[in-house]
Order: structure tokens, then C-alpha cells, then sequence
């Protein structure tokens, strides 16, 4: 953490975003000290760097984790990296005595249950820092294995819609699962992927854009 001081929040917000050559909307930061008086105005905040907020929310996202699912009567051990671009990646562990009467419960129907605790934890951490905060949850490699069937099921969809020159619309999936798809497909020069509908039920059209 850095300290700033100065006569008024936005003279301080903006000290802070030149020296750490953070827009003022994306500082994160607390107000340590503040004075509005007639003659003596004073303003010192304190702002997490990057660094700092990614290590504090790894933190309390795990914490939050372990108690949420303690809650559920689940003891778990969480693994945590980030990657350069702040998405932060949990992995969920439980001890093989437990895995599997508690992997299912976690993941949930078509990984619904998996689905809904990530977006919880999304949502306390982005109110906890007040921004928005990138995370993705995973448990026992359930995340990897179904990307790499999805994406193998893409594929053999793809060829199909290069060789019928029709679209094909892939089941309802998750932003990141639809992710995995446009990012394998990306490369494919006759193929263009595009999401539509609402959520949850968000999909994926596969479209021929090559020569008929």
C-alpha cells in the first residue's frame, strides 16, 4: 500500500493515478484521514497497488470459500494463482475420503452449483475492493476436463458446418465455457462463432463465412 495526502480527495485521486499510472476509476482505496474545515483541509488515502490486491483478494476469497462450504458441511483446501491479465484461478480440493460424496455437491447438475458459488465469489470480492474482480473457480479439474470436451465437440461441430456450409447451434453455457469455444475457433479462417441469446441460457451459433 501507498499513502497519498493533499487538501481534497480528488487532489489526492489524481496524484495517485499520475504516480502509479492508474486511471482515477480504477484506484482501490481507503480514506485514512480527512479534514473539510474553512482553513484546514486535509486528505490522506492509502491505495492498493495491483500487487496488493491481488494478494488481498486470493485471501479473502479463500477464506470466504472454506466458510461458505463449511456452512454446507464441507471441508475443502483451496489453491489459488493469477495470471498477468487479474483473472484470479481457485482450485478446490477435498480429501479422498470425502471426494466422492462431496465433489458432486459442489459441482452441481451440468456444474450449476460450481457456477453459482464462482459468481457469489465474484460478487463479495468485487464489492469488498469496488471493482470488478475476475475469478475462476474450479474442483478436482472439473473445469479442465469439461473446456476440453467442449472444445473437442466445437471442433467436430466446425467441420460439420464447413462441409453442410450451415449454422450450428451449440447447447447453453457459461461465459467462460463460450469463451474456451470462440478462443479455439478463432483460428479457423471459413468459421465465425458469435453468443446469443440471455443468460443462463447464453449460447453459441457456429456460422460458415467461407466461400458457397
Amino acid at each position: 500500500m501507498k499513502e497519498y495526502e493533499g487538501k481534497t480527495l480528488q487532489d489526492v485521486l489524481e496524484k495517485a493515478s499520475e504516480d502509479l499510472n492508474v486511471p482515477v476509476e480504477k484506484l482501490q482505496y481507503q480514506i485514512i484521514e480527512e479534514k473539510k474545515g474553512l482553513i484546514i483541509k486535509k486528505c490522506i488515502i492509502s491505495v492498493l497497488e495491483t500487487s496488493d490486491l491481488t494478494e488481498g483478494a486470493i485471501k479473502d476469497g479463500e477464506e470466504f470459500l472454506k466458510n461458505l462450504l463449511k456452512q454446507m458441511g464441507i471441508e475443502i483446501e483451496v489453491q489459488s494463482s493469477s495470471t498477468p491479465e487479474g483473472l484470479i484461478k481457485m482450485s478446490i480440493s477435498v480429501d479422498p475420503e470425502n471426494k466422492k460424496r462431496f465433489v458432486p455437491l459442489i459441482i452441481g447438475k451440468k456444474g450449476k452449483t460450481l457456477g453459482s458459488i464462482n459468481n457469489i465469489l465474484k460478487l463479495f470480492l468485487s464489492n469488498k475492493y469496488k471493482r470488478k474482480v475476475k475469478v475462476l473457480l474450479d474442483v478436482q479439474g472439473y473445469k479442465m476436463t469439461k473446456y476440453n470436451k467442449i472444445i473437442t465437440q466445437a471442433n467436430k461441430l466446425a467441420d460439420e458446418v464447413e462441409r453442410s456450409h450451415a449454422d450450428i447451434t451449440m447447447d447453453s453455457m457459461s461465459a467462460d465455457e463460450r469463451r474456451q469455444i470462440h478462443n479455439s475457433l478463432a483460428s479457423r479462417p471459413n468459421i465465425k462463432t458469435e453468443s446469443i441469446g440471455e443468460e443462463p441460457n447464453r449460447c453459441i451459433v457456429i456460422h460458415y463465412i467461407g466461400e458457397k
